[in-house]
């Protein structure tokens, strides 16, 4: 088995992180204990967790552990199983040799590893595959899955992770270490977290750094020694962020004054960076934006989304400037804040433009489909045409939740004239939302479609009614139904009534099952699609078996040689 460090070939990987014993002496302990099953490096942006987390790695690979590595970006948020092809991808294919074919399939599927199959997998069958995948590969090495910046792991990676993570015991020989930004909206990483019990996890916070490693700290990277006095300023100005008092003492040894005056930067680290960023020409700044707008950087992309001359001279500059680092390896900031900062740095028109550009370059839908919706500036049809095939991509891989916020943003995007592509994604996105477990959100989406007259308000009406039927309303369900029968679309009906019957096996009305299975059934006849007839028989079946009725035998057999 391969033992990968993504992202951490530089040379201070393996030093120890200046003010950081404490830390990582509980690191130290929890690799050593056979129990431990997740530690959390949490703490504020900027404040060191990358740089305990880079030196925990070290030390796991020391002590023989294979460790896998993932450091997903903000841009890579909406992509489906990104971080889920960078912890297993080192690990495959030994443990897909000894997988059930199902569960190779899905996770081949999931990873884009094969081609893809008439059905696509569901996001249980995925988590299943991951779950045997990470027991066979703890088989041959003790397993480190270690994942930086956790609150940018895309959904669907995080949700097959966690189901695994759950069912994993200590005898698997699997664990996870996963550093998290605190105190940001919408962190993914909690299921994670959640997934572990409390007394089987360590949570390290990495807090503020003391005066004397500030001292350390400078003169190690910057060679830059400072009074007490100063010192003094300088902490309570960063309050212990290591990389606010790095841009302080970069822009101290550049612009050195007096002690007596203010130190020479904003008092946020927002300021502080665009300052370095409005150092830069125009020309650096653009390459700047478009590899913070850009998923998976790299020097081509850039040099291509560019389309200038000049554009490896820029290139070389933001390298220069200690804004990101280029090889062969990618483009890759020196801290998640820097990406941001040169994103926010642009204007709305320039953001847009970086977008475009990048929508005509890359392959992946999910992706160009993203570039393709933020280089709008208002609805486009053209952009929400691709954001439902990326979704159309995402559920085919098993990603259900993916696939909703896609199939959401596509309604966003699309035209206010296009009224059935514009109910037709909220139905689809309202779908997604309810199959992934959002049943809030399949509501709120669903509302909007079933609450005024259009092509698909009897779609929207049946399923809320099995939203309702599913969670607890019963009754409210079934008035949606009876509205939803309205319809003239005959497939449509098939469901309606099957769901009628379906409910009232459950509560015992097996009269009332047997006549809304016998009108699927003539539904379904009526249509003529015998898959669609297949499964109205299979419940007209049941509901005979269930009122006695001597038929059912015949009928499940029909149903058996149509499907």
């Amino acid at each position: 088995m391969p033992v990968r460090a993504t992202g951490v070939q530089d040379e201070r990987v393996h030093a120890e992180p200046i003010g950081r014993d404490a830390e990582v002496a509980v690191l130290q302990e929890w690799l050593a204990d056979p129990w431990g099953r997740l530690a959390v490096l949490e703490g504020e942006a900027g404040i060191g967790k990358t740089t305990v987390w880079r030196h925990a790695c070290s030390l796991a690979s020391g002590l023989g552990y294979a460790v896998v590595t993932c450091s997903p970006s903000e841009a890579e948020r909406q992509l489906v199983f990104a971080g889920l092809a960078d912890l297993l991808g080192p690990l495959l294919p030994e443990p897909a040799a000894a997988m059930a074919p199902a569960r190779r399939r899905a996770i081949e599927a999931a990873l884009l590893l094969g081609e893809a199959g008439t059905e696509p997998p569901e996001e249980r069958a995925v988590a299943f595959a991951v779950l045997d995948a990470l027991r066979l590969a703890g088989r041959r090495h003790a397993l480190v899955l270690a994942i930086d910046d956790a609150q940018w792991l895309d959904r669907s990676s995080t949700a097959v992770v966690s189901f695994a993570l759950r069912r994993l015991v200590s005898s698997d020989r699997v664990t996870v270490m996963a550093a998290r930004r605190s105190g940001i909206d919408g962190d993914s990483s909690r299921p994670l977290i959640d997934a572990v019990e409390p007394d089987l996890r360590t949570t390290v916070t990495i807090g503020p750094l003391s005066l004397g490693a500030v001292h350390r700290l400078y003169r190690q990277r910057l060679g830059l020694s400072l009074p007490r006095p100063r010192l003094l300023q300088i902490q309570e100005k960063c309050a212990g962020n290591p990389l606010f008092a790095l841009e302080i003492g970069r822009a101290l040894a550049s612009d050195p004054v007096a002690p007596w005056r203010e130190l020479p930067i904003p008092s946020s680290l927002t300021a502080a960076l665009g300052a370095r960023l409005s150092a830069l020409t125009p020309a650096a700044r653009r390459v700047a934006l478009v590899a913070a707008a850009a998923a998976e950087p790299t020097t081509a992309l850039l040099v291509a989304a560019s389309n200038r001359d000049d554009t490896r001279d820029a290139i070389s500059e933001v390298v220069g400037a200690g804004i990101f680092a280029a090889d062969d390896d990618g483009v890759r900031f020196g801290h998640p804040l820097l990406a941001s900062a040169a994103y926010a740095h642009g204007s709305d028109a320039e953001r847009r433009e970086a977008h475009g550009a990048l929508a005509g370059l890359v392959d992946a839908p999910e992706e160009r489909a993203r570039h393709l919706a933020l280089g709008k500036g208002s609805p486009d049809a053209t952009a929400a045409a691709a954001l439902d095939l990326a979704a159309d991509k995402a559920e085919a891989r098993g990603a259900q939740a993916a696939s909703g916020e896609l199939r959401e943003w596509a309604a966003e995007m699309t035209p206010a004239a296009e009224h059935h592509d514009l109910a037709r994604r909220l139905v689809a996105a309202g779908r997604a939302a309810f199959v992934s477990g959002d049943a809030e959100r399949a509501r709120t989406l669903l509302e909007r479609v079933a609450a005024a007259p259009g092509p698909m308000q009897h779609e929207a009406l049946w399923r809320l009614g099995t939203l309702l039927d599913e969670t607890g309303g019963g009754s409210e369900a079934r008035e949606y139904w009876l509205q939803a029968l309205a319809t003239e679309d005959l497939q449509l009906r098939v469901h309606v009534e099957r769901s009628f019957a379906t409910t009232a096996l459950y509560t015992g009305s097996v009269k009332t099952a047997s006549s809304h299975s016998t009108r699927a059934v003539e539904a379904a006849e009526r249509l003529g699609d015998p898959r669609v007839l297949a499964y109205a028989l299979a419940t007209d079946a049941l509901a005979r078996t269930l009122a006695g009725d001597p038929q059912a035998a015949a009928v499940l057999a029909r149903a058996v040689a149509l499907e």
